[in-house]
């Protein structure tokens, strides 16, 4: 159980900020391994590049060009995804360099879903398909609108 009155990390455009609670990065380590609470920091690093980016921006064009297509998830499900991409190759660089433990990588899926109310398979799909997307290009490009998988 994660600690009650904690929160998870979050990013603020207005000042270029992550806050992070150290006890709520405690808790998820202890019950869901390390490498979940590093991603929950990823992602929101990856946040950090959307808006030095203006990823969000470009999120909100590709979609508002995308309407005419099915299911396309609305922009703060694609700007989630995107963050995750972002996680996942910051994930990349740090198996190049031999710094996953075994078993890092099956958390996650895991890592996607803390501190998540969404009960949403397809959601939780796709946002695993898009880190995984940036985990196996390694490549911050693979990362833009349109460039990744809605569905596979």
């Amino acid at each position: 159980m994660i600690v009650k009155g904690s929160s998870g990390p979050s990013y603020c455009p207005g000042d270029r900020s992550i806050y992070v609670d150290p006890a709520y990065l405690d808790d998820v380590a202890k019950h869901f391994g390390d490498f979940a609470a590093a991603y929950l920091i990823a992602h929101e690093v990856g946040r950090h590049v959307q808006s030095v980016l203006h990823g969000t921006q470009r999120i909100a064009d590709a979609t508002t060009l995308m309407q005419h297509q099915e299911e396309v998830p609305p922009m703060p499900a694609r700007s989630e995804m995107q963050a995750d991409c972002y996680a996942g190759v910051w994930t990349y660089f740090v198996a190049k360099r031999g710094l996953l433990d075994p078993g890092d990588l099956e958390q996650a899926p895991t890592a996607l879903t803390v501190g998540k109310s969404r009960d949403d398979t397809e959601y939780m799909a796709q946002r695993l398909r898009w880190f995984r997307q940036g985990l196996s290009t390694g490549n911050i490009r693979s990362c833009e609108p349109g460039s990744l998988p809605e569905r596979q």
